[in-house]
């Protein structure tokens, strides 16, 4: 297989990947008022953990299916978008007032561009044992 071919098949994995895991924020956006943020998140914990186990179980035989994993490993994400992926940010935002998250809005983002904005390793010096 040439480098071509392998840089095409490896982008249609992405893509495949991708196309799977997305659905899973939208079905999630769609429930967390019918379902509550604690269920949809306890739904999204116990799809990816029957998904995860089902990739260890079966692992060997993925491994000789590389479709067969990226389905499964796309289904896996499209749970985890859908109960955490969407609950998380949800709930850690309504925990405080607004205008608690409005005060914050300037230091987080602040704090989030950092690495980008601030040169090299003087920004953020060494941990020390």
């Amino acid at each position: 297989m040439s480098g071509h071919e392998k840089f095409r098949k490896t982008a249609e994995y992405q893509l495949l990947l991708g196309t799977i895991a997305l659905p899973g924020c939208l079905v999630g956006a769609l429930l967390i008022n019918r379902l509550g943020r604690r269920n949809l998140m306890m739904l999204g914990f116990t799809g990816y953990l029957i998904i995860g186990l089902s990739v260890g179980l079966a692992y060997d035989k993925l491994l000789r299916s590389v479709p067969a994993f990226v389905v499964l490993y796309g289904l896996m994400q499209s749970f985890g978008n859908m109960g955490p992926g969407d609950t998380l940010g949800l709930v850690s935002a309504e925990s405080y007032a607004t205008p608690v998250r409005g005060a914050q809005l300037l230091p987080s983002s602040r704090g989030r561009s950092s690495p980008f904005l601030e040169p090299g390793p003087s920004a953020s010096p060494p941990a020390r044992s």
